[in-house]
């Protein structure tokens, strides 16, 4: 907003900023450092106090959830069912995982309950399904991603530069399974991919990138083996029909409900150096009964402002983000977010193009973000092809977004 109360239009640059000089790049990045912390301030001053207070009551909506859990797969192992009724408790099963993964992250973040035995408890029983560590989690999504979200090295959910794509083997192998890559096994990838990066981040991405000092790999590594052996001893007495019904299909579906928006969270925005949350995330919009149901983990650029605040004040921030921020806060629909993710390559080849090494296409996030804010226009790879939409001048528009970061944010807190 500007000083007189009016909302200020601050899109993300397009081409048309090609003319606008660079000479204040280094100015700008100044604010745009610590553009996060300045924002979180201002939204602090315009938000009711009751909205930070802690509700531990909230901690009981873990009962019906594994009440459910415990009902359905216990249907699905002794009784008889048709075959259609059956796959569809078992994928019901598996969209009651996917929501306690989101009820978890909450519990993890501090925002209901303090207690860490109560935490690791609702941690424990909601990763397992995914066969990953607590421990693990708290660490690599606390403390590293949370610290350096969508730093080049530092952040061990990107899929990385050309760079990396080229000096690791395993980023090559992985590239195949992403979103957007073209090839035929990037259909596995919402349905398996969490399970594999969680061991991936464990056993590759945690002994290069900074914030791991404290994890213990062995705890870590005991866990998962513990969940993958309990999966494996269940599915096994159980018989094949059966583990796939209470075991496959729900580890499926939990993946691919919870990848559906971690995809989308980061994937299309630029890379950062500092800490700026409206370039660096990017929120969806779902319909009002899967945001309960989800644990509104669709407000995602609201999560990193405030992490420890619980999920249901999340639309208190999204009211006041949508009237501050104006075009730098994305929140395009869900399936449109999707969309975009698979017509999108995922390597930066720079901080705001996305690069296809196998295609050679290239993608502005800033072209990206202006597909999404507008509901009428194309899609990359719908009526246009992913080069086109390279502006070519990512200098320029990282220049402007600090620009208009200055806007929003106000003058700093002294």
């Amino acid at each position: 907003m500007n000083g007189n109360g009016s909302t200020t239009d601050v899109s993300k640059a397009g081409a048309d900023t090609a003319g606008a000089d660079t000479a204040g790049a280094d100015k700008a990045g100044t604010t745009r450092i610590n553009a996060t912390r300045h924002l979180r301030a201002r939204l602090r001053r315009e938000l009711p106090r009751d909205v930070f207070i802690h509700r531990p009551h909230r901690f009981l909506y873990w009962i019906p959830m594994m009440a459910l859990i415990a009902t359905a797969t216990a249907v699905l192992a002794t009784v008889d069912l048709p075959p259609f009724a059956a796959i569809m408790i078992s994928l019901a099963l598996g969209g009651v995982y996917g929501s306690l993964f989101f009820f978890g992250h909450e519990v993890g973040h501090g925002s209901i309950v303090k207690s860490r035995i109560l935490q690791d408890l609702v941690l424990y029983s909601s990763l397992g399904i995914y066969c990953t560590s607590p421990h693990l989690w708290r660490i690599w999504h606390n403390q590293v991603h949370h610290a350096y979200t969508n730093h080049e090295v530092s952040d061990p959910d990107t899929w990385g530069t050309l760079d990396s794509y080229r000096a690791f083997p395993a980023a090559r192998i992985g590239f195949k399974l992403s979103p957007g890559s073209g090839n035929w096994a990037s259909v596995l990838y919402l349905f398996t991919w969490f399970t594999v990066h969680a061991q991936h981040v464990l056993w590759s991405k945690s002994r290069r990138a900074p914030g791991f000092g404290r994890l213990s790999r062995r705890r870590a590594a005991i866990d998962s083996l513990l969940w993958a052996s309990f999966w494996l001893l269940l599915g096994t007495s159980l018989g094949p029909y059966r583990a796939l019904l209470c075991v496959i299909i729900p580890m499926l579906v939990a993946n691919a409900i919870i990848m559906s928006y971690i995809s989308t969270n980061h994937m299309m925005s630029p890379m950062v150096e500092g800490d700026d949350v409206l370039d660096s995330s990017m929120s969806v919009t779902s319909w009002r009964i899967v945001d309960a149901i989800h644990f509104h983990f669709s407000h995602h650029v609201e999560h990193h402002l405030f992490p420890s605040m619980g999920s249901d004040q999340s639309p208190h921030i999204r009211r006041l983000l949508e009237r501050i921020a104006g075009h730098r806060y994305l929140a395009p629909a869900h399936w449109r977010a999707l969309l975009m993710l698979y017509r999108t390559p995922r390597v930066y080849v720079e901080p705001r193009v996305l690069y296809d090494p196998v295609r050679d296409t290239r993608v502005s996030t800033d072209r990206v973000a202006t597909a999404l804010q507008r509901k009428g226009s194309s899609l990359p790879g719908k009526g246009q092809s992913a080069a086109r939409l390279h502006t070519g001048h990512c200098k320029t528009n990282a220049v402007v977004s600090a620009r208009t970061a200055t806007s929003i944010l106000g003058k700093p807190d002294v």
